[in-house]
């Protein structure tokens, strides 16, 4: 496992006042200015101080109807830009060999010009820079607002705290890891996110798999943009379709999916739930159903891929449980559900993939 920590980060605005605007952690001491920003202690509040220079003079004003999480990360990306240059003088990284090259703000993409064209960014973009005409109507004059803009919208990572078994894991605010955007999206990834607070942390799906030794092994990891919000499928069973995904991707970060988990909709479903038990007709693999009758009952079927007579036929019938929610399970008992799934789910599955992450985070907490 490697991990990085964020070069900027912010809260929602409808945590701004429960958690700490330094480590996102649980807090109520506010700040004695604005009264409006908390911290958990003070070396949270001195961490923070420069950042929330801005922002601070900006919740005095009385802003409180509106949602400013993009200004926000935009005035503290200012405000790193005019302290390190976009090259940060800590090493963010942990775990990461010196060799590999860090990136910096400047290696990151904008895609300005793809963002005037897009309507949902285009929107957003309007809105963000109505609220500095409003806040600021004479102090970025001089700064390119745009470009910082685009780079937060397409490189930004939601960070998702988890506290406690009960309340799982939340997504409370956004943050840009700069070494970390270097990585390209896959359905099948190199790399799984585990994180459960502001550090990045990233571990290989392969656990056998040895660390790159250069800069060109690096920068060809992969990692999953299909569930960033969920962690991973809320539904085991769930999947996009590859003409829906692949949309939903170029409408939001402006580039298409080529994995060869989205080459087409019969392989999208065949590795999402991939069988380690084969079709005596044709030798191909089998893949889970969820039946709609019953809700821990699945179907082994042949997908016919090899033009097999059994396609669409229900081969077996067989009952599963899977690991839904974390918190209503203790360790044992989702170690006996994933030694169920391993009897039956091949190892290279997504379902497989999604079940031992959760079982990971449990264990960390």
């Amino acid at each position: 496992m490697f991990s990085e920590y964020p070069y900027v980060l912010a809260l929602k605005e409808c945590y701004l006042s429960s958690r700490c605007s330094s480590c996102f952690k649980k807090s109520s001491i506010k700040c004695s200015s604005c009264n409006r920003i908390v911290y958990c202690n003070e070396e949270c509040r001195l961490n923070d101080s420069v950042c929330h220079e801005i922002e601070c003079e900006m919740y005095r004003q009385g802003c409180e109807e509106d949602e400013y999480l993009i200004l926000r990360m935009i005035i503290r990306v200012i405000i790193r830009l005019s302290i390190d240059g976009g090259q940060p003088k800590e090493d963010l990284c942990e775990n990461v060999p010196e060799t590999i090259v860090r990136r910096c703000w400047s290696d990151l993409l904008g895609h300005r010009d793809e963002i005037i064209h897009s309507e949902r960014h285009f929107q957003q973009w309007i809105q963000t820079k109505k609220q500095f005409q409003r806040l600021f109507p004479d102090r970025f004059q001089r700064i390119d607002l745009l470009e910082i803009f685009g780079k937060l919208l397409i490189n930004r990572f939601r960070v998702g705290i988890f506290e406690n078994l009960f309340e799982g894991r939340i997504a409370v605010g956004w943050a840009i890891y700069l070494t970390t955007s270097i990585f390209n999206h896959s359905c099948q990834p190199d790399l799984l996110q585990c994180s459960f607070d502001i550090v990045m942390r990233l571990k290989f799906a392969n656990d056998q798999q040895s660390f790159p030794t250069t800069n060109q092994q690096f920068n060809q990891l992969t990692v999953s943009y299909r569930h960033q919000n969920d962690f991973r499928l809320t539904d085991s069973l769930t999947y996009l379709s590859t003409r829906k995904q692949r949309r939903q991707f170029v409408n939001f970060f402006f580039f298409n999916c080529h994995c060869s988990f989205c080459n087409d909709d019969l392989r999208n479903r065949y590795l999402e739930a991939l069988t380690n038990r084969t079709c005596q007709t044709c030798g191909d693999f089998l893949v889970l159903q969820k039946s709609y009758e019953k809700t821990d009952e699945f179907h082994l079927i042949c997908l016919g891929r090899r033009k097999c007579l059994q396609a669409g036929f229900i081969i077996q019938t067989i009952k599963l449980s899977f690991i839904e929610q974390i918190d209503q399970y203790t360790i044992d008992i989702c170690e006996q559900k994933l030694d169920e799934l391993e009897q039956i789910l091949h190892p290279k599955s997504i379902l497989l993939l999604q079940q031992k992450e959760k079982i990971f985070l449990l264990i960390k907490n």
